[in-house]
């Protein structure tokens, strides 16, 4: 799936900043075909990030594949290749407390503050190893758990031992 926002008004919409930035995507639609294989995404470059002073988090590792329990990798930002790695975490554990970190070159809107971590299939740095992104908005203090978890129900769990 793709999505995308954007404002209303013209180029003579002053209070758009986004005027004058360049696109997140072009689509070549010379042959006429408009399927997303025609995006083309421009070179991103490796994400900036700052201690968020006032916020703590830590993770708990309750991800299966199937009937196995599986580690992930964690990252600060939206993308394992321009981010940075917080930790490989393995499946049954929680990690120690991080001090949040926010991303100082990112895609924000003014006088936001966003937390942005990504939890990937380890070692797979693709978009395809992507299981869940975390972007909420900051403000003030927090000190936070985030739980992953999941199965596959299709295979039943052996809780037997």
């Amino acid at each position: 799936m793709f999505t995308a926002c954007g404002g209303g008004g013209g180029d003579d919409d002053e209070s758009d900043p986004t005027n004058d930035r360049d696109p997140l995507a072009t689509l070549d639609t010379s042959d006429g075909d408009t399927d997303d294989t025609d995006f083309t995404f421009p070179e991103l470059p490796d994400a900036e990030f700052e201690e968020y002073p006032d916020g703590q988090i830590r993770f708990a590792n309750f991800w299966r594949q199937g009937n196995e329990g599986s580690p992930v990798d964690l990252y600060w930002g939206y993308s394992a290749e321009t981010g940075e790695k917080i930790d490989t975490l393995e499946y049954g554990t929680v990690s120690d407390w991080y001090t949040m970190k926010i991303e100082t070159n990112g895609l924000t809107v003014d006088d936001e503050t966003r937390l942005r971590v990504l939890i990937q299939m380890p070692g797979d740095e693709t978009s395809e190893g992507i299981l869940q992104t975390l972007d909420p908005t900051l403000d003030g203090e927090h000190r936070w758990t985030v739980v992953m978890g999941w199965t596959d129900t299709s295979t039943p769990i052996d809780l037997t031992g």
